[in-house]
């Protein structure tokens, strides 16, 4: 059975690590590793490319699901995801026959995910945007339509 698997957490907990480890032959679908692509080849930082490069990174990103769902391969959307609605929005696109997983991640060290957030060069979150994903942080359940929810603690 092919299967989509929805990476869910919050800036520098993990995900991508995560992904980098158990992903397979999936298909990744990232806006962040397209921006930051383009920053290492313009030699700026993804906060340097962050504004002029959203869009068509945006648009990267709907191709990658796109074409996996064409190909019937399986797929990681590597995006914060911290919200049902954003989630449903993918989800709805996703075949009904396929397996539909959510892993959430969660720091279980406050200082130790600060550090790692702050320790990204070029790559600075403002505060006000982590603290709103923080209180809109919606954990993923079986009615959106998952058919699996794993939580993983770094």
């Amino acid at each position: 059975m092919t299967k989509v698997t929805f990476l869910v957490g919050l800036p520098a907990s993990g995900k991508s690590t995560w992904r980098e480890h158990c992903r397979g032959d999936a298909h990744v679908a990232s806006s962040d590793d397209f921006i930051e692509m383009i920053a290492k080849e313009s030699g700026k930082t993804y906060n340097d490319v962050f504004a002029e490069t959203i869009q068509v990174a945006t648009k990267h990103f709907n191709n990658v699901i796109n074409h996996a769902i064409a190909a019937n391969v399986d797929l990681i959307i590597d995006r914060t995801n911290t919200n049902a609605v954003g989630r449903l929005k993918i989800l709805s696109r996703i075949p009904h026959d396929w397996k539909k997983v959510a892993v959430v991640f969660k720091c279980l060290d406050f200082e130790v995910w600060k550090r790692r957030l702050m320790n990204r060069p070029g790559k600075l979150i403002p505060a006000s945007v982590i603290t709103d994903m923080m209180m809109k942080f919606e954990k993923p359940t079986v009615y959106e339509g998952f058919h699996e929810i794993i939580e993983y603690y770094t």
